[in-house]
């Protein structure tokens, strides 16, 4: 390293030989690069790299600040850097080629080679593809000094950060907060009526008013200042405003414009301030309400975010992202990975869990002009552990080979367990129901318990605790949700504190939020209650560890003789191979949302009377202006362009399309609703089930127009059947047994099918999420209009 290397390069050379000491080659000796003979590890910024004649690639420097060149024989490493945080970079990417892997926060998840030196002949020249790369974690840390270092830890080794590092939370709160005196007396400042001498909780601005922007530009100014004088970089201020809606409506703001006119005009005029102060940056999101680019252009030290959620307009976050970058100079995307309060750290309902929609997204995010990538997701290592590693490594290549790195992952650090471990992530991976099923508890448990007896490697052994403990929580999260009472509650609260400082699971978000939305607000951290569940301060230990895995494998059984049903290529009327049910079916068509539909349809004669009715919008937020796509495919087909496609965009009205073009067969219908919810009628004369794909999470339904009613078959020889809701339904066989559900819980559960009961099922009342296993995966309206698999005819 050069006599004159900053901390930087230091910190650098201190992490990578804490890293070799872990491998047993903890002594060395560091010496000028004037020194280095081709014998040892040399570390250089680029520019000092011509003093010393260390050759290196031209196109190094070409390559931008992070740009990296590794080149390493049998006798010498030799690592040049064009900035020194690209150094420490470096250091980790030499690691990894000698073996070395971070996979997940916390040490017993880092995996330290056998290796009998520390030289391998390596040639690397690498750059990431995305300029700012971080994932925050929603809520925090709680004050917790581990989990805090353990993922900073594997922040760094795993190279998130950037050179390009620009903070882009909700800043009008703070402006206000840092002048309150001031904006006390001038309520002109704010949008809306506010008393003279208060301050609204989540303060929007009167954007016409000049003196509120001079303001603003003399705090930005001011901030700009301080963090050129701390070398910050690079030096920037976000004008995001804060959380919520509402702007400014007097005709003044609204000459300007809509909320994104006003957030980007003030975001201008501070970037027009601080234009003088070179490499300096305003950032936003384009969020929510503000999510559309402005109808004026923008000044280029602008950058933009575009959330990757909360839109409410009528393009796709690719589109956003394309449509910003002709405004502004540099463009990134804000991802939610995981919100607690939406998925509750349960396995497969975020997208930490979805390893194919990670790399899928990232390559659609930077083809659309994305340079930035920031991710929301929270405390919690094992379940969004694979993801979060796989993401790490597209950022920096978005064509990397995730499959390999799953094998990687999967070897390294299970070993001789990683055949049962890969499958219970895979199983994770594709549970996309509100709950697991009993059975699929039992197979996470026994695929543990597989692993852990398959190998004797300590380390391995203690990655596998840690699976143990997230799975507890995933069982006494389905207790309480079986059964919420405030003794079921603090068994997960204490459980969460005894476990904080591990953060296998969602701790914190557990021990803050979730009893906020569960009924019991008293009794989170910040609850006004006593909190019982705080008495127990002892660290968690591995008998109560282990206790708890074996007594909570006792409680689940595998469920043998499901049948399995595959999707069908070609189909039959239900009424051809069931009998005529008793029940008296309404036919009031369904209510659904939230994604994509899948129908299949038989046009039984082409002509002007076949055609479907949609009207969608009956979702109350938010409202979304992107029309509902209907699209029409030659089943089997799907993957060639439709053969008739529809947009529907008026709220809560019936639009008529015509499918008369179509002649007589088989078709597939998809609709893409945008999450407005919508009915959707077929005309008459076409006969049509609904698909439930397998894996694809199920149907979610409301009770917008009606509580719902199916019908679907249960093929002779079947002896159970299993079923995943939310909220409610009733069941009635064909022999008019009923079973009632309607319990406003979230569960699964095992129907048995009693003699007689073969034929056509019937769930009536019904609303929420919806799955059905065990039967072939279709749903009907009406049985003498339903299309089953002409497979089940023998």
């Amino acid at each position: 390293m050069d006599a004159n290397s900053g901390d930087s390069v230091k910190t650098a050379v201190k992490n990578l030989f804490a890293e070799l000491e872990k491998a047993g080659f903890g002594k060395y000796v560091i010496r000028p690069a004037a020194e280095f003979n081709k014998n040892g590890i040399l570390l250089l910024q680029t520019n000092d790299a011509a003093k010393y004649r260390v050759p290196f690639l031209s196109a190094l420097k070409q390559y931008g600040p992070e740009a990296i060149s590794v080149a390493a024989d049998d006798k010498s490493v030799v690592i040049i850097g064009n900035t020194s945080f690209a150094i420490q970079e470096a250091v980790y990417i030499y690691l990894e080629q000698l073996g070395f892997r971070f996979f997940l926060p916390g040490e017993i998840w880092t995996v330290v080679p056998s290796i009998k030196t520390i030289f391998k002949p390596v040639k690397l020249l690498v750059k990431p593809d995305f300029e700012f790369r971080t994932i925050a974690n929603g809520h925090g840390y709680l004050n917790l000094p581990k989990p805090k270092e353990d993922f900073d830890n594997w922040y760094r080794a795993n190279r998130l950060g950037g050179t390009f590092f620009v903070w882009l939370g909700h800043n009008y709160d703070n402006i206000v907060a840092s002048l309150a005196g001031e904006f006390k007396q001038h309520p002109e400042y704010f949008a809306g009526n506010v008393a003279k001498g208060t301050l609204p909780v989540d303060p929007k601005f009167n954007v016409a008013n000049k003196d509120l922007v001079k303001l603003v530009g003399d705090v930005a100014e001011k901030e700009i200042q301080r963090q050129i004088s701390v070398k910050m970089s690079p030096p920037h201020i976000s004008m995001e405003p804060s959380d919520g809606g509402g702007f400014c409506n007097t005709p003044a703001c609204k000459e300007i414009g809509g909320p994104s006119d006003q957030v980007f005009f003030l975001a201008n005029e501070v970037a027009k301030r601080i234009k003088k102060y070179p490499g300096a940056w305003v950032g936003s999101l384009a969020y929510n309400e503000h999510i559309l680019p402005t109808k004026f252009n923008l000044e280029q030290n602008i950058f933009v975010m575009v959330t990757n959620g909360f839109n409410r307009s009528r393009y796709s976050t690719e589109e956003l992202l394309q449509l910003w970058r002709k405004k502004v100079s540099k463009v990134g995307v804000y991802e939610y990975l995981s919100v607690f309060e939406s998925d509750n750290d349960i396995p497969g309902r975020n997208h930490a869990f979805k390893p194919a929609y990670i790399r899928q997204s990232v390559i659609d995010f930077y083809k659309s002009g994305a340079r930035a990538y920031q991710a929301e997701s929270t405390i919690g290592w094992i379940s969004r552990g694979l993801g979060q590693y796989l993401l790490t490594k597209l950022l920096w290549n978005r064509n990397v080979n995730t499959d390999s790195l799953k094998d990687d992952f999967f070897s390294k650090a299970f070993g001789a367990a990683a055949p049962s471990i890969r499958k219970l992530y895979t199983a994770w991976e594709n549970n996309s129901l509100g709950a697991p099923f009993p059975s699929d508890m039992a197979d996470w448990h026994s695929w543990v318990k597989e692993g852990y007896n398959a190998t004797d490697d300590a380390a391995v052994r203690k990655r596998i605790d840690q699976l143990k403990i997230y799975l507890h929580y995933v069982v006494l999260y389905m207790e309480f949700q079986a059964n919420r009472t405030e003794a079921n509650m603090l068994k997960l609260l204490s459980y969460a504190y005894q476990t904080r400082e591990l953060a296998c699971f969602a701790t914190v978000p557990v021990m803050i939020s979730l009893p906020n939305y569960s009924g019991f607000p008293a009794l989170g951290f910040y609850g006004a209650g006593e909190k019982k569940w705080m008495q127990n301060t002892a660290p968690f230990t591995d008998t109560e560890l282990q206790q708890n895995f074996l007594q909570d494998a006792q409680k689940f059984k595998k469920i043998e003789g499901l049948a399995s049903y595959k999707l069908a290529g070609s189909f039959i009327d239900l009424k051809s191979i069931a009998p005529a049910t008793a029940h008296k079916y309404w036919g009031v068509p369904h209510t659904l949302w939230g994604g994509e539909v899948e129908y299949i349809i038989r046009i039984n004669t082409k002509g002007a009377g076949n055609y479907l009715e949609i009207k969608s919008g009956m979702a109350a937020n938010p409202p979304v202006d992107r029309d509902v796509a209907v699209k029409v495919y030659a089943s089997g087909k799907e993957n060639t362009n439709p053969l008739v496609q529809f947009a529907q965009n008026k709220k809560n009205e019936n639009e008529r399309f015509s499918l008369a073009s179509l002649s007589p067969g088989l078709y597939k219908v998809k609709v893409i609703d945008q999450e407005k919810m919508f009915i959707l009628q077929f005309s008459s004369g076409i006969d049509y089930s609904i698909v439930m794909n397998p894996g694809g999470g199920g149907l979610l339904t409301t009770s917008a127009g009606g509580l719902n009613e199916f019908c679907f078959y249960v093929p002779k020889g079947t002896r159970k059947f299993r079923i995943a809701k939310g909220v409610i339904l009733n069941l009635e066989s064909p022999a008019g047994r009923i079973l009632n559900h309607e319990n406003n819980l979230s569960e699964s559960f095992y129907v048995d099918v009693l003699p007689g009961e073969e034929g056509v099922w019937t769930i009536f009342n019904q609303a929420g999420n919806l799955y059905i296993d065990g039967i072939p995966p279709y749903l009907g309206l009406l049985p003498s209009r339903m299309l089953v698999p002409a497979y089940l005819k023998k």
